[in-house]
């Protein structure tokens, strides 16, 4: 899920932007059938990026594995060095390691 400036950051479009197009051109597909993920979203596949990332207690422990996203990264930008911050038992974790996959990672359905 892309919200707010990260979102925006990431892939050049408001999550607003994102979603009115993403219904605008599969409001007549039924619910059963297979929609096609927003271009701006596409254009993020093989692009590398560096995260800053909150990780809490539930990100570890729930049944979701979602991180939130506090700030995207360009190359261009200066390595920050390891800060953890601590905010209300949470931890503000740099998540800026390289790693590139063999092929990008695809979202599963249901």
């Amino acid at each position: 899920m892309l919200l707010g400036d990260s979102g925006h950051e990431l892939s050049g479009k408001k999550a607003s932007e994102l979603v009115e197009s993403y219904f605008e051109a599969n409001e007549d597909e039924g619910s059963d059938n297979l929609v096609p993920v927003p271009q701006a979203l596409i254009d993020t596949i093989g692009r590398t990026r560096k995260f800053i990332v909150k990780v809490s207690t539930h990100n570890l422990t729930g049944k979701t594995q979602t991180l939130t996203v506090t700030k995207v990264l360009t190359p261009e930008d200066p390595d920050i060095g390891v800060n953890l911050e601590e905010s209300d038992g949470e931890r503000v974790k740099r998540a800026a390691e390289n790693i590139e996959g063999e092929e990008p990672k695809r979202a599963k359905c249901g």
